[in-house]
């Protein structure tokens, strides 16, 4: 037989040894476990340290985390039970028949009470309301004037910042401007700044 020959069943060979191997390599790994009771248990999942100190083996095909999430779902349903029983126990106590369970209604929440303008916010009301109602006031002072005395009714005004209400200022002057674009770009800034 040639070199070459001898070559090419050599690769056969190894080939044929890798394929009878793979099924083998492929199948889980075996773990050695002591179980509680001492015996050595073989398993193809890995062993845990139980609170005794004896190892136990987890079942196959399952994590910690999916374990966990069930026992966790578990508990929660058990509690849910034992409320309810506790709840048809307790009305049937007071004389309520089974299957009419009374939930008590949700709480309401505190009413929350309108904001009440300080003296500073009415006296920003009128200069706002001079400025829009003057002869000669453009469409945006109005705009703007409507816009800001919305905000100044419901408090948002004055939880502005210190910037933010430097900025509505600059933009307030720039209403009063001659040029058109200045004009919508300062209402466009102040919607911007409410909103």
């Amino acid at each position: 037989m040639t070199r070459e020959g001898r070559m090419d069943m050599r690769k056969w060979r190894v080939i044929g040894a890798a394929a009878l191997l793979l099924p083998a390599m492929a199948s889980a790994q075996l773990f050695k476990c002591k179980g509680p009771d001492g015996k050595t248990v073989y398993s193809d999942s890995r062993c845990e340290a139980a609170e005794t100190g004896a190892l136990k083996v987890t079942p196959m095909g399952t994590t910690p985390s999916e374990r966990e999430k069930a026992a966790t779902e578990k508990a929660a349903a058990d509690k849910a039970a034992a409320e309810k029983k506790a709840a048809e126990k307790a009305a049937w106590e007071k004389g309520i028949p089974p299957g009419m369970v009374l939930v008590p209604a949700p709480v309401a929440a505190p009413e929350k009470k309108p904001y009440e303008m300080t003296s500073s916010d009415n006296q920003r009301m009128r200069n706002l309301e001079v400025d829009a109602t003057r002869a000669g006031a453009y469409s945006e002072q109005k705009s703007a004037f409507e816009l800001e005395a919305r905000h100044i009714r419901s408090g948002r005004d004055a939880a502005m910042s210190s910037d933010e209400k430097s900025r509505r200022d600059a933009y307030h002057a720039d209403l009063s401007s001659t040029d058109a674009k200045k004009r919508r770009e300062a209402l466009e800034g102040l919607r911007r700044l409410y909103y």
